[in-house]
């Protein structure tokens, strides 16, 4: 899994995701990458993300600063007993979503 931070003052475009998927290969199998920003994607953006997917089978989830505090309050309640829906579960909920949200 590829990681890349984006420390942007606005959404990030559709640029940066094309930028982030030349860093993914299948050879490789670096097929999945995972975008930190701090205010998310614009509708451009996520529209990118899912023409990547659906021509190059790369996938690209986008995680906002309201993400980043959700996974760490899982992983300080699920670290304490509290529940057991972990950080890895959060994740998979995302590219489920994005999955089913696919455009035709």
């Amino acid at each position: 899994i590829l990681f890349d931070c984006k420390n942007y003052n606005d959404p990030i475009s559709q640029n940066e995701i094309y930028s982030t998927e030349r860093y993914l290969y299948g050879n490789a199998l670096r097929n999945v990458a995972i975008i930190l920003s701090r205010k998310g994607a614009s509708p451009h953006a996520k529209i990118a993300c899912q023409g990547v997917l659906k021509e190059h089978g790369k996938l690209i989830l986008i995680l906002d600063d309201n993400d980043i505090q959700k996974l760490e309050k899982i992983y300080y309640n699920n670290k304490n007993g509290v529940n057991d829906y972990t950080p890895s579960d959060f994740l998979f909920d995302k590219a489920k979503d994005f999955l089913l949200n696919l455009d035709k």
